[in-house]
């Protein structure tokens, strides 16, 4: 298939035509765009603020990062997830199996730790980035102070890609969907993807490609996956949910690295 040959080259970093004349259209129009607001820049002072907005973003489009994040999810997001989330597929028995096995493992001492873990993902989403950026002021750190931006970004643009996929494609909640799935709380919404794994997997990717290390990485993406689970733990969320949901927040992490200092 064309969209496995496309992946297979995605991720082995190859250069493919299709990828090429992509980028070369994005960035013919976001050229004729910025020229058409450049003229207008001495007209009024929201223009010029509009004028280097969309600078930037031409910029980040041009970027090969800021393609290969929009090819990750344009293409694996499709490839892995389509056409589960409907019916009684043999994906949708799988979900409803794990989460009925997960169900039957309960206990209050692993709820309670679950409910928190859950409960964690707007401190992290907010406090990552809200740290970084306080420390790049108080240590005078232009560096630090743009990753900040890169992360909240990275977030920002996962939060609302959920939101408008969850009002596409508005899967029921599998409590609903499935009566034998008893959920610790009964969340609300719909039920793909997984926001909170999206912006949980969206924050630690971007905070791992900024600082590389092993005691970043590993605290990030053990957060990220707890967090998680923990969707899968409480009922409110299928594992595809979940799984759909760490693509997204990892191809907006790396759509929007071109931020990344």
């Amino acid at each position: 298939m064309p969209e496995r040959r496309l992946l297979r080259e995605l991720v082995a970093g190859m250069d493919f035509p299709e990828f090429d004349r992509a980028k070369r259209r994005i960035a013919v129009l976001s050229q004729m765009i910025v020229n058409r607001i450049q003229k207008c820049t001495n007209a009024a002072k929201p223009a010029a603020h509009l004028y280097g907005a969309l600078k930037t973003i031409k910029t980040g489009m041009a970027n090969r990062s800021m393609m290969k994040g929009l090819a990750f999810i344009v293409i694996v997001f499709p490839i892995v997830f389509a056409g589960d989330v409907y019916g009684q597929s043999p994906i949708q028995q799988f979900d409803d199996r794990i989460l009925l096995d997960i169900q039957n493992t309960r206990t209050p001492e692993q709820t309670d730790v679950f409910m928190f873990l859950s409960k964690t993902y707007r401190y992290g989403d907010i406090g990552v980035p809200a740290g970084l950026f306080l420390d790049g002021v108080i240590s005078r750190n232009e560096a630090m102070r743009q990753n900040s931006l890169f992360v909240a970004s990275s977030t920002a643009i996962s939060y609302g890609l959920e939101f408008l996929i969850k009002h596409i494609v508005k899967r029921r909640r599998p409590f609903i969907q499935n009566l034998n799935i008893v959920p610790v709380y009964r969340a609300g919404s719909t039920s793909f993807p997984s926001g909170h794994a999206s912006t949980t997997f969206s924050t630690a990717t971007a905070l791992v490609m900024t600082y590389p290390k092993w005691y970043v990485i590993v605290p990030a993406l053990f957060w990220a996956g707890s967090v998680s689970y923990s969707r899968m733990y409480l009922g409110v969320h299928y594992p595809t949910d979940v799984a759909a949901g760490a693509a997204l927040g990892i191809g907006s992490a790396m759509s929007m690295s071109f931020l990344k200092k």
